[in-house]
């Protein structure tokens, strides 16, 4: 059996229960906001190597039209020294590059740069300068220095008439990779650099006396770009991104220290815990003072029910609670409830026994009807299989027309519905034309028009126009004015004649169809297929119709809704229309 608790106990475990999902909750949307504040760090930190390595792509594509645009001149392709040295020499002076000119042999021909930093030897084999010669295609490669060390060169053909005379190289100066980090934004804290492809820094965003010429501890054998932990060369736990330009071989990395890097999250996640601490401690004290605010009203809402348990008098005195209130106020009022409840249960009966009382009538109705088809049927054949057939069918046209009534709740049929329900079990539609505006029956004309149009496929398929192929029906109805009409054409079959004698089918269309519906009925026989016309009223055929005039729409109640009339038995001894 489990304890029983008070109300301020329950409703302190429930704040505290309250509290802990959302808790919960806090921190696993703490966690997922710091991992997406570092990968957008990390990103940004991806994005910024990238930037850098495009920014010198684009450096020195720029140098490289320069050295084409210089190995065009005329100096160089007439290979005249003087004037190439000349030429070269302005060069160097304007855009502060060091120019080198080499024969096919590689050996130096002319060098703009000072004493102490010219090509070291006669002959030199910069990297990529067999290629130059051997295609006639610019290339990057390397060239030795005074001191040994390999600079990096833009390696550019002099060709004349398809063949190459001399190669030229072009030498950056240090100065144009670090224009190239200054052009690059850099949060807070970052550092950048840029390693030339023999791993030496030529560039760096921070203390570039310091740094710049050392040789790199990050080896990036495979290229391409990354994101590492690491020391940096001051010995701060940093997180690096590097990327590697597929063209130059050259590497920019980017970089902060964890402690700058990580700042912002870190931030975030104290000012977070700090504001989870005090909302626990917040949600606490309002706990307990709920608990007391609406333990007061629950606990004079328990007495008033053990008062109205016991049958005493029930004296409910309201609180601040809205919801204690109202359970007080309906303790109060439950036996008038009940009470009322008890009136309402017995006009639910009666209203069931009215509704089978009327089932009943319905159902009597229809067995008049079922009764009268039987016994004309009965007097109209002579021959018990014939007369089987005869009443199965009528029975089974009868049967259609109720079961549409009884879909629709006895509440009206569209005439289009009874229409197709009764010619489809005949003729599959293609051979059938049916027309007129949306009308919805009453009971009485969903019983009889479904016996008119079964009598009247019956005598179409079996002599009518839809006994021969060429053979085609139309059904057609419209509303004028507070008039039903509803006509019947037979086209393109055998030719037809008057019938020697009245049998029942003929009987329902001409006169229990018309008196149930208190209208008439012709029946006239064409040449090549019989014609049945019908007129009454509108309210007596029609619980509803929708008739177009002007875009408006009118419903109308039929008068046999209104005043309960009943529509009129099928008369006895009527003659029969043919065979049928």
């Amino acid at each position: 059996m489990l304890p029983e608790l008070s109300i301020r106990q329950l409703l302190i475990a429930s704040g505290i229960a309250a509290v802990l999902p959302a808790l919960l909750l806090g921190v696993y949307a703490l966690s997922d906001l710091v991992a997406r504040d570092q990968r957008l760090q990390q990103s940004q930190l991806k994005e910024t190597a990238r930037s850098i390595t495009t920014a010198l792509d684009n450096e020195i594509d720029a140098l490289t039209r320069k050295a084409r645009l210089l190995a065009g001149t005329r100096q160089l392709l007439a290979q005249d020294r003087k004037a190439t040295r000349e030429l070269l020499a302005d060069a160097a002076q304007a855009t502060r590059h060091a120019f080198v000119l080499f024969d096919r042999e590689g050996r130096v021909i002319v060098q703009t740069a000072s004493a102490g930093e010219r090509i070291k030897g006669q002959f030199v084999r910069p990297g990529g300068f067999i290629d130059v010669v051997a295609n006639g295609r610019p290339t990057l490669g390397s060239v030795s220095g005074s001191g040994g060390e390999r600079q990096f060169a833009i390696l550019v053909p002099v060709v004349r008439e398809g063949k190459v005379l001399d190669v030229l190289a072009l030498l950056p100066k240090t100065e144009e990779y670090a224009e190239v980090l200054t052009g690059i934004p850099l949060p807070d804290g970052w550092v950048a650099a840029i390693d030339d492809p023999a791993n030496v820094i030529v560039a760096r965003s921070e203390k570039p006396g310091a740094f710049v010429g050392v040789r790199a501890r990050l080896q990036t054998p495979g290229g391409g770009s990354g994101l590492r932990h690491f020391d940096d060369l001051e010995g701060r736990a940093s997180l690096m991104a590097y990327s590697v330009s597929p063209i130059s071989g050259f590497r920019a990395v980017t970089w902060a220290p964890e402690s700058i890097f990580y700042a912002p999250s870190r931030a975030l996640s104290n000012w977070a815990v700090a504001l989870g601490g005090l909302t626990v401690i917040l949600s606490l004290a309002a706990a307990f003072g709920t608990a007391e605010l609406i333990g007061r009203p629950i606990r004079r809402l328990a007495r008033t029910a053990r008062d109205l348990e016991a049958g005493r008098e029930v004296a409910y005195q309201a609180t601040l609670m809205r919801e204690a209130n109202i359970a007080g106020g309906a303790m109060m009022v439950a036996a008038e409830t009940i009470d009322n409840r008890e009136t309402r249960l017995i006009a639910e009966t009666e209203k069931t026994q009215f509704l089978l009382r009327e089932l009943a009538h319905r159902m009597k109705n229809l067995l008049t009807v079922v009764s009268a088809i039987a016994r004309q049927t009965a007097r109209s054949t002579k021959e018990p299989g014939a007369f089987a057939g005869q009443l199965q069918g009528r029975l089974a046209g009868l049967s259609r027309s109720v079961d549409l009534l009884v879909r629709s709740e006895w509440a009206g049929v569209p005439l289009r519905d009874l229409a197709a329900s009764q010619l489809e079990a005949f003729e599959s539609g293609k051979r059938t034309a049916v027309s007129g505006p949306d009308v919805r029956l009453t009971s009485i004309a969903t019983e009889y028009l479904g016996l008119a149009l079964h009598e009247l496929a019956t005598n179409a398929i079996k002599h009518g126009a839809l006994s021969v192929e060429r053979g085609t029906v139309s059904l057609s109805w419209a509303l004028s004015g507070d008039t039903f009409e509803m006509s019947w054409r037979e086209a393109g079959g055998p030719a037809v004649r008057p019938p020697e004698h009245r049998g029942f089918g003929r009987t329902m269309i001409e006169t229990a169809v018309p008196q149930a519906l208190g209208g008439e009925a012709t029946l006239s026989f064409a040449g090549s297929g019989i014609e049945w016309r019908l007129e009454a009223p509108a309210d007596a055929v029609a619980a509803e119709w929708r008739r177009i005039a002007g875009g408006g729409v009118t419903c109308v109640q039929p008068a046999a809704a209104r005043t309960g009339t009943r529509a009129p038995h099928i008369r006895p001894q009527a003659p029969k229309i043919g065979p049928g």
